[in-house]
């Protein structure tokens, strides 16, 4: 009964230190990868903030009579 005991506590002790070390394991990996996803995302992030203030200026700086659509008037005769 001793001996079972015995391989029970150590599979037990076993078992517990596994999880701790994954879990620690877990989030040190989640932690640096993270970091290297924001080094990597920056410059798209401001390409892309870039991109959206000048679309912004162009729409402001557009023609006013741009938006403005081609009349189509029919002549008594039925043409354009």
């Amino acid at each position: 009964m001793k001996p079972l005991l015995f391989v029970l506590s150590q599979l037990t002790l076993v078992t517990l230190v596994y999880a701790f070390a994954y879990r620690a394991g877990y989030r040190s990996a989640q932690s640096k990868a993270m970091s290297v996803v924001r080094k990597f995302a920056d410059p798209v992030a401001c390409l892309f903030d870039q991109l959206t203030e000048s679309m912004d200026e162009a729409k402001e700086n557009a023609h006013p009579t741009s938006n403005i659509e081609p009349s189509t008037s029919i002549d008594k005769d039925g043409e354009l």
